[in-house]
């Protein structure tokens, strides 16, 4: 934001402001707070860093996980985004505002729901623009909650909400997350990374009627994808601010793309399979290609030594024609539908 820190003979100038709202311990807050103390989530073990705060390159789109509970170290992380980071919009895979009682599992991961504030950081993000008097008015501003249930590829109506965003203008710096950053996070950040690769390179729309995208075999199209979208995703480290900076570093952009290309077992690989069908389907319909490859899904009973980065886009996959909307929600209505397509 401009005028909110000062360079001068090499200091740092950190401005104080109130916490309205009667926030748990009142008092003042200080910057030095976002810059030594962020809520960057730790493993089970405290060995490993969960912070995923990433960014797509040649786009303006960041990546994270969800902040904790704790107010102040969550309105620690929310200032860094909005004043540091300049960032706008936050989506929520995590979709902690939403009502949703046949889902057991609570905003961060424990089995015990409904006994905590479920839009504590939507009533924080939305409640900082009354802080500062320049951004009360900035329509920019905004939180949404499209909600995947974790371990699951969610829904391809939420998938076209996700897709729709403009992920490019540089008045609304998006951030995404979901719980750890990882999956459901990576398999959106993997979305919007092919997009741009395929609206970039117009020549290239016809490879979404092929098996393989233009690629010979299913091992050539596996190892390229993962490995170009690891060279797409960026570690944002700037401004130099000290033990935020050195916290982010900690992180290793790999696990993403391991998690997000995970296919280990027939269930992470079915997870795979539908999040490549919903890509597939929202640049098809988006380019209007008419013909789209749609990948099988592997049985319950399967050998996992079977399923191999050279046979996860081939030996059940299978051509459907002229696919449209209105076709793609016969199949997914259909009892054994073979595509793990829902809406």
């Amino acid at each position: 934001m401009k005028n909110k820190m000062k360079q001068t003979s090499g200091k740092t100038h950190k401005r104080k402001f109130k916490i309205k709202g009667g926030i748990k311990g009142g008092g003042q807050f200080h910057y030095d707070y976002v810059f030594q103390k962020p809520s960057w989530q730790k493993s089970v073990n405290g060995l490993n860093n969960w912070v995923t705060f990433v960014k797509l390159k040649d786009t303006q789109l960041y990546a994270t996980s969800i902040p904790s509970e704790d107010l102040y170290k969550c309105l620690a992380n929310l200032s860094f985004y909005m004043h540091v980071k300049d960032i706008k919009r936050i989506i929520s895979l995590q979709g902690c505002d939403i009502d949703d009682r046949h889902f057991t599992m609570n905003c961060h991961g424990r089995i015990t729901p409904y006994k905590f504030d479920r839009n504590y950081e939507s009533r924080m993000w939305i409640g900082m623009q009354s802080m500062y008097k320049e951004i009360q008015e900035d329509s920019y501003i905004d939180f949404q909650n499209h909600k995947i249930h974790d371990y699951t590829a969610g829904t391809l109506t939420t998938w076209f909400s996700l897709f729709n965003y403009n992920y490019m203008d540089p008045n609304q710096k998006t951030l995404i997350h979901c719980l750890a950053g990882f999956g459901r996070t990576g398999s959106i950040l993997l979305l919007i990374f092919m997009y741009n690769n395929y609206n970039n390179h117009s020549e290239k729309h016809g490879e979404l009627s092929e098996q393989f995208l233009g690629h010979t075999n299913g091992l050539d199209l596996f190892l390229e994808l993962s490995v170009s979208f690891l060279d797409a995703i960026e570690l944002d480290t700037s401004p130099e601010n000290g033990k935020v900076n050195e916290d982010i570093g900690i992180f290793d952009i790999a696990d993403i793309v391991k998690e997000v290309f995970d296919i280990s077992n027939y269930s992470h690989a079915n997870i795979f399979i539908t999040r490549m069908n919903y890509i597939r389907i929202c640049l098809g319909l988006n380019f209007g290609i008419k013909e789209i490859f749609l990948y099988k899904l592997w049985s319950s009973d399967t050998n996992s030594s079977f399923i191999t980065p050279n046979t996860i886009f081939s030996s059940e996959g299978r051509k459907m024609d002229n696919i449209q909307l209105s076709e793609i929600e016969t199949i997914s209505s259909q009892v054994d539908n073979p595509y793990g397509i829902t809406v």
